[in-house]
């Protein structure tokens, strides 16, 4: 599990360096294209362009954070619950081992047992059913995309 999330940060920082190199060459080309521009207006109207530009690049961004996050929690989801149909698989083990080895007269505890260990498991798959729901029902980004000329994209 710390192998898979662990990779998700892998690609966190992965993203970052990309966004960070391409931040920095952008800003290189925009001011060689200020100190190249022979009026205000056409300054202004490099301004603009830019804006919408670096606007859409962070979109962009935050579409791949997204995509990066929900592939992490799919797997942490799986994981996870990998982990807890072993455990709930040891403990009925465990309540059929105390059933089979208890001493006449203590049914009544054996009962109690088995309906807490019951209680716990169902609990247990209704959160974990609730949060695949939530995954499910969590807006789907649109693919990333390279979104300027001189970004490489993230």
């Amino acid at each position: 599990m710390w192998t898979k999330a662990f990779g998700c940060i892998e690609k966190l920082t992965e993203l970052n360096l990309r966004a960070a190199k391409s931040t920095l060459a952008e800003n290189q080309a925009i001011a060689s294209a200020a100190l190249s521009t022979k009026d205000p207006q056409e300054l202004f109207a490099l301004h603009a362009k830019r804006a919408q530009a670096a606007m859409e690049e962070a979109q962009s961004y935050w579409r791949h954070v997204y995509n990066i996050m929900v592939g992490a929690q799919v797997e942490l989801t799986a994981n996870v619950e990998a982990q807890f149909k072993q455990r709930q698989h040891d403990a009925q083990v465990f309540v059929d081992t105390v059933a089979s080895n208890a001493p006449a007269g203590s049914e009544a505890a054996v009962n109690a047992l088995q309906t807490a260990v019951t209680a716990a498991s169902e609990a247990t798959s209704a959160t974990i059913e609730a949060s695949k729901k939530a995954a499910e029902q969590a807006p789907t980004p649109k693919a990333p995309r390279t979104l300027s000329r001189t970004s490489p994209g993230f």
